[in-house]
């Protein structure tokens, strides 16, 4: 992984208004995230269903405005730039390979869009250029001429990687790229990433809420709960040592098929309907936290660095956790 930094996000907000009228109020998605994605590498971005771990994707790559803070793509601020002459740097693959397709086009032509939109070629080099990429993402010549609905879902995903991947970008969102596909696909979908990411020296933030697949595939991953940073670190600290007790919650529900593989215990605070609510003060964890006491009811934790770039957002995860 280079120090060189990609994409630098400096106290990003985003809200939705809920409710309707004069009683509509802001529900932050993402509140006050900072983080730093590095050239190269792979951030794994993870939480539960909610936790604003899409919007802050969307936004980043500014598909969604944000409310506040600042984006620096490879040292540019982004924030309030016209973004058209950077979409050929930045891209997304999406979570539902098929809504992301025109279903009226033929394969050929959704790659193509991409490949003129990059450039002006001859005849031959749009072909030349589609077939590099269909053969890019493991697939044969004659999927050019069909529709989507007549592909499975992993020919599918791979498409919307080929598509992304027509304007030679640097930067790649993956939003819950794998999470449509079964097992068999993840996993080729997944090493069909790693491979890319090798050959063309892309970065990678990937979205998911699935920890087997964020760690296999990460070179460090952040914690997001309610729109906060919880916890940030190299894949093997978060593995083998997990500060916080949110990411132990997520790690407690891995299943695996040798259950003495397991390297967290059942989480004792789960026993109920989770509280998804965001309190007005304290951290955000504290309603579904055992060891909340009045100081994480209070105060929000700080965002704090406990070695070797292993940060955690927590009052109390060095007494309990060490």
């Amino acid at each position: 992984m280079s120090s060189e930094e990609m994409l630098v996000v400096k106290d990003l907000k985003k809200s939705f208004r809920h409710g309707k009228g004069k009683k509509s109020k802001p529900v932050p998605a993402v509140d006050d995230v900072s983080l730093t994605i590095y050239k190269g590498e792979t951030l794994g971005l993870m939480g539960e269903s909610g936790c604003g771990k899409t919007t802050f994707g969307r936004t980043v790559l500014r598909l969604i405005e944000p409310d506040s803070g600042e984006l620096y793509f490879k040292g540019e601020n982004i924030t309030k730039a016209n973004m058209r002459p950077l979409r050929r740097k930045m891209q997304i693959v999406f979570q539902d390979p098929m809504g992301s397709l025109d279903p009226r086009m033929r394969i050929g032509d959704i790659i193509l869009e991409g490949i003129n939109a990059g450039g002006t070629y001859s005849r031959q080099e749009q072909h030349d250029r589609l077939m590099e990429l269909i053969n890019k993402v493991g697939l044969s010549a004659e999927i050019a001429d069909r529709y989507p609905h007549e592909l499975s879902g992993g020919q599918q995903q791979r498409v919307g990687i080929a598509r992304a991947l027509a304007v030679q970008p640097e930067f790649l969102v993956c939003d819950e790229a794998v999470s449509a596909l079964d097992i068999s696909y993840q996993a080729q979908i997944i090493n069909l990433l790693r491979e890319i990411q090798e050959k063309d020296k892309l970065t990678y933030l990937f979205i998911s809420h699935d920890f087997s697949v964020v760690r296999y595939i990460s070179d460090r991953i952040c914690i997001m709960y309610l729109g906060k940073v919880m916890e940030l670190g190299k894949t093997s600290d978060i593995v083998s040592h997990p500060l916080h007790p949110y990411t132990h919650l997520l790690m407690s529900a891995i299943l695996y098929p040798d259950p003495s593989q397991r390297q967290i215990e059942d989480d004792p605070g789960e026993e109920e309907v989770a509280d998804l609510s965001i309190p007005e003060h304290g951290c955000r964890f504290q309603a579904r936290c055992p060891y909340a006491d009045d100081v994480c009811r209070k105060d929000m934790p700080e965002f704090k660095d406990y070695g070797e770039g292993h940060f955690c957002a927590c009052h109390k995860c060095r007494d309990i956790f060490g």
